[in-house]
């Protein structure tokens, strides 16, 4: 019995890993469109959602294959070629703007014939990010405006964690024009947000010579170990390979806080260090649109 009982969990484990098997049911392409159609489909289909006019470009096309899953976590596992159908993949890019460009796929429609002979159709499908690229170009453009108007130098990243986050370092130690700034970026991730929900990061240094140095040239070959808008003091920590203590912060851009780096809360903030014991501070701002009514979060961070 203890054998018997072995091996059935055996098959049933082998069962987890490998699929439930074929059930029977089949899959047939359905008026198919040619790639001349599916181009015309998908422009359409883009111009309809966003707008914009695009040229929109074939770049690979395989054999069909529809996937089901079932049991726990979806480990059950079927592929169901369907005959004579296609999956081609996309490259879609604004007609007027070329920096903005995505990826798309399309897949034909087919009917399934089940075991007992009944069947369904289902319609042909077409998703891309180009919604989402358009949105992180127009917000990138935006901030990279703003900025022009106070700093002839500043560093744009796109965030290493996170494919819709961004990383703005700027040296500056005038607190109306950083707010201005701060308040000026929220407004723009928040009225983005039907095309892509941004979060942004703003390393804020006061010394200068700091800055010059450019550690935050770094920035792109860190990493976070989890998704998500990366850490301020992980990353300061990766690109500077210095000491990095988190000596404050805040809700807001508060410029008490600013101006005193750090020092109006040292009798509330239970983390407040005197700056003068490092080397230089670097002031994190983070915020995303739902924190934007509240003008996001300040950290600041001290480096030795």
């Amino acid at each position: 019995m203890i054998r018997k009982s072995g091996l059935c969990a055996a098959l049933f484990f082998c069962m987890l890993l490998c699929g439930c098997g074929d059930d029977g049911r089949t899959y047939k392409v359905k008026n198919p469109l040619s790639e001349a159609e599916i181009v015309e489909y998908v422009t359409k289909a883009v111009k309809d959602e966003t707008g914009d006019d695009v040229d929109v470009k074939i770049v690979g096309k395989e054999d069909m294959i529809i996937t089901l899953s079932d049991g726990i976590d979806g480990c059950l596992r079927t592929d169901y070629p369907v005959e004579g159908g296609h999956t081609y993949h996309l490259e879609i890019r604004c007609k007027s703007e070329g920096n903005i460009m995505g990826t798309g796929t399309y897949e034909d429609g087919c009917t399934v014939t089940y075991k007992d002979g009944a069947t369904r159709d289902f319609k042909p499908k077409f998703s891309s990010d180009y919604k989402k690229q358009r949105g992180l170009y127009l917000i990138r453009s935006e901030f990279e405006r703003e900025l022009g108007q106070y700093f002839s130098e500043y560093y744009i990243y796109k965030d290493v964690s996170n494919d819709a986050g961004y990383d703005i370092f700027l040296q500056c130690s005038d607190y109306d024009i950083l707010e201005r700034i701060l308040k000026s970026f929220n407004r723009t991730v928040s009225s983005h947000r039907n095309e892509v929900y941004t979060c942004f990061s703003v390393y804020i240094y006061k010394d200068a010579e700091a800055f010059q140095k450019r550690a935050f040239t770094l920035y792109p070959n860190g990493h976070e170990d989890f998704g998500g808008q990366s850490h301020g003091g992980d990353m300061i920590e990766q690109y500077t390979g210095k000491n990095v203590t988190e000596i404050g912060g805040g809700r807001g851009f508060e410029r008490n806080l600013f101006e005193s780096d750090g020092a109006s809360a040292a009798e509330t903030d239970e983390k407040y260090e005197d700056a003068a014991r490092f080397d230089y501070l670097i002031f994190y701002y983070d915020s995303e649109p739902n924190a934007a009514s509240h003008n996001g979060d300040t950290r600041i961070y001290g480096v030795r």
